[in-house]
């Protein structure tokens, strides 16, 4: 899990400022890191009551990367 949290409303205005992506990239750096993570344990094996809320994380992890590359990219995008 995130070391610092990040309310959503204050990622949007830090993702709006990053215009050289650097922010993007530590954000999209660490869900990757949680990602690598939800999957190694799914690919070690966990009980099937623990399967499903593992594998949720991991797509929502998936998920949470598309969409701070496309909010990234649409408040950045040329007008």
């Amino acid at each position: 899990m995130a070391k610092h949290p990040v309310e959503f409303v204050e990622m949007h205005e830090r993702l709006r400022q990053d215009t050289d992506g650097i922010y993007r990239r530590a954000v999209l750096a660490e869900l990757e890191s949680l990602g690598s993570e939800t999957k190694r344990k799914l690919d070690a094996g966990v009980s099937p009551d623990d399967f499903k809320p593992i594998a949720a994380l991991k797509a929502a992890v998936d998920e949470a990367k598309v969409v701070v590359d496309l909010a990234w990219s649409a408040l950045h995008q040329a007008p």
